[in-house]
């Protein structure tokens, strides 16, 4: 429901075209799929070098409809939340149940500084949750590998 609740702001604007430079140019195209590349080159070389982060925006924001971000993008934080417990639990050994979820929902909700900008809003989604969700699985990956290898 948050999600739908919030709006465009910033920077999703500039992603929603071909990215050629930090500020918006007249002939910009809107993004689509096929241009997703060429978009990412250009901000990598003249802005920065988040392109996984800005990949993941501009997918979405080539939609004229920002429910399938809304819809994805829960999604995404249920995973957070799951990521996070099955980390936990592989490193304690304890079962994952519904208790450590809810209270991994609850810490999120908490200590998330500015919930709205990292978890809600396209562009910060992109760079702060999705990325979370790469970086969890990786760890979470290299826990189970790492228990495999000492069994």
């Amino acid at each position: 429901m948050l999600n739908i609740l919030t709006l465009y702001c910033g920077d999703d604007y500039v992603y929603r075209f071909v990215y050629q430079k930090p500020v918006p140019t007249d002939n910009s195209q809107i993004i689509n799929t096929l241009l997703i590349p060429q978009s990412q080159i250009n901000h990598y070389f003249n802005w920065n070098g988040r392109f996984v982060a800005h990949t993941i925006v501009q997918f979405f924001m080539q939609f004229n409809n920002k429910l399938i971000f809304d819809v994805f993008n829960s999604i995404a934080f249920i995973g957070l939340i799951v990521l996070m417990s099955l980390i936990v639990r592989t490193i304690t050994g304890k079962k994952l149940n519904a208790f450590l979820l809810m209270v991994t929902f609850v810490y999120l909700w908490y200590f998330i500084p500015d919930f709205g900008q990292t978890v809600l809003w396209i562009s910060g989604s992109g760079n702060y949750l999705w990325t979370s969700l790469i970086y969890l699985g990786f760890i979470l990956f290299c826990l189970k590998e790492d228990k495999s290898n000492t069994a």
